[in-house]
């Protein structure tokens, strides 16, 4: 789980054998900060791109 306080895209490998890429396109809300959640299970590279280059700065939780 990625957590922000602007808004930012995350794309990984989904976990198992598929060959699929999971996206999560996420903003901050009312009730608090952008969200995204991407399952993986195992290293991995993780993509984070912020709208506008600007960058943007997210927090990483397990769960």
């Amino acid at each position: 789980m990625l957590r922000g306080t602007t808004p930012f895209e995350v794309t990984a490998r989904a976990p198992g054998d598929a060959d699929v890429t999971v996206t999560d396109e996420v903003a901050p809300d009312a009730d608090g900060p952008a969200v995204a959640k991407v399952a993986v299970d195992r290293e991995t590279e993780v993509l984070l791109r912020c709208p506008g280059g600007g960058g943007c700065s997210v927090t990483l939780a397990r769960s």
